[in-house]
């Protein structure tokens, strides 16, 4: 039985990301923002690398796009999460019932991803894609 890198998973990290970005996000700032959170260690954002340690992090930042957009998909049919329309594409935004779903996550995985996503958000919350792409590629190529 699979557990990590599935639909439920990812969509349960959606959620908590989004509940931290009240904002809204768009996909591709789902993706990477949801990576640092996921190795926050690994990005010096002072949390934990909730995934554990792993030298091949960058794969799942380039294998996961086409599993969050069915993730979010998800989260949206489900009631959870809103779409938005933005001159520059589509922004996803927890509403009421999703932050009610956050509220009821209590595993350790979810409270370590809660705090890492706050601290991914005092780091990021006003930087584009552009910065956050560039962030990535500099903290790999120290690596």
């Amino acid at each position: 039985m699979k557990i990590f890198n599935t639909e439920f998973e990812i969509s349960m990290r959606i959620l908590l990301l989004l509940n931290a970005f009240e904002e809204g996000l768009d996909l591709d700032r789902i993706l990477y923002l949801d990576f640092f959170t996921t190795y926050s260690k690994n990005y010096e954002l002072d949390g934990e690398n909730i995934n554990g340690d792993n030298d091949f992090r960058l794969n799942d930042l380039m294998l996961q796009p086409t599993l969050f957009e069915k993730s979010i998909k998800e989260l949206v049919l489900d009631g959870f999460v809103n779409v938005l329309a933005d001159k520059s594409g589509f922004i996803y935004k927890i509403n009421s019932k999703g932050k009610t779903i956050c509220l009821e996550m209590k595993s350790d995985y979810s409270e370590e991803y809660k705090i890492n996503a706050s601290l991914t958000y005092q780091n990021f919350k006003d930087k584009n894609i552009m910065y956050l792409k560039q962030f990535a590629k500099e903290k790999e190529a120290k690596e």
